[in-house]
């Protein structure tokens, strides 16, 4: 096996581990790996997961994937603990209750943590450019509704690709000259 690969599938190892709250030193012992080269696989994680080449788009899907895995993982436990939780209030058991509502806390931590450790709280640039094209798309159909009303001849198609667009539906009345 490459060595691209065999680190590939330590940083996926780790990065799972790392993903349920692991620390670096918990991932050493528990894979037998030297903590060092623990460290350095969840470095490899992260990058991967920031990558943005297409040559890496496959595998920054898959790294995606496992931290949604992780995700998921820490939803189902938080979902169980409440209904735990819930059932301990009803059945009057006060010590299970309480054990079930830490496991809420700290699963719920771990789970906002999650997105620290990933990194992906901390870019801001998808945002941004989401914003920015909210604001281009919305100065580019207020131009298409000028032209519309200053060219009635063109306002049917302008409306119907304006609705393309828009949740909404304008009604546009159309005016023929006189014969």
């Amino acid at each position: 096996m490459s060595k691209f690969i065999e680190k590939l599938d330590l940083a996926e190892t780790v990065g799972r581990l790392y993903l349920q709250g692991q620390t670096a030193t918990q991932i050493s012992n528990s894979i037998g790996a030297p903590r060092a080269q623990v460290v350095a696989a969840i470095d490899d994680f992260r990058s991967l997961l920031r990558r943005e080449s297409e040559s890496a788009i496959e595998i920054r899907n898959r790294l995606v994937d496992i931290m949604f895995e992780a995700d998921e993982s820490f939803r189902m436990v938080i979902d169980e603990a409440w209904k735990t939780a819930s059932d301990a209030e009803n059945a009057g058991e006060l010590k299970t209750k309480v054990s079930a509502l830490k496991l809420v806390e700290s699963s719920t931590k771990n789970r906002s943590d999650l997105v620290q450790k990933v990194g992906v709280g901390q870019d801001e640039d998808i945002i941004d450019q989401i914003n920015d094209t909210e604001e281009r798309q919305q100065v580019l159909i207020q131009l298409l509704k000028e032209i519309r009303e200053e060219y009635p001849e063109v306002a049917e198609i302008i409306a119907t690709r304006l609705s393309q667009i828009q949740s909404e539906v304008e009604a546009v009345t159309i005016e023929y000259p006189d014969e």
